[in-house]
């Protein structure tokens, strides 16, 4: 019960990056001291696997830098249902002539990467109405 209630803060945390970067260190620093080679040897494990995946994130980074580079996206998220992975960018103003540019990179990103199942470029009116939409959400970019 304890493990799902954690588990529960954890997916709806809005904490930052950095701080889920020092709980894992500590989390390691932990497992270290323990006594069991077997316990650290499966933490090592852990964190190998953790690490491979952590640089499986190359059509994140893309997508950030291109967010970063137009002054009219508000902010980007990864969403996902089931595990299929989709991307959303939020626009000051989606009847701007630069939609059509956002939507060309879209498709582009997405055929680079198979893991990219869709994508969504809406205002920024409609931010609130994909809560609903998605089983996870995670916010990678926000202007400012």
């Amino acid at each position: 019960m304890r493990v799902g209630e954690a588990k529960n803060k954890i997916i709806n945390s809005e904490t930052s990056v950095k701080k889920f970067k020092i709980l894992t260190i500590q989390l390691i620093d932990e497992v270290d001291k323990t006594n069991s080679n077997i316990r650290r040897n499966e933490m090592v494990d852990l964190v190998e696997a953790w690490s491979i995946s952590l640089s499986d994130n190359a059509w994140r980074d893309e997508l950030i830098l291109f967010c970063k580079n137009r002054r009219n996206i508000v902010s980007a998220f990864i969403v996902s249902n089931n595990g299929k992975d989709e991307f959303v960018i939020f626009m000051d103003d989606v009847t701007d002539e630069s939609v059509l540019e956002y939507n060309e990179f879209a498709f582009e990103l997405r055929a680079k990467y198979d893991d990219i199942h869709d994508f969504m470029i809406l205002d920024v009116g409609m931010k609130e109405s994909i809560d609903n939409m998605f089983s996870n959400k995670e916010k990678i970019y926000e202007r400012g």
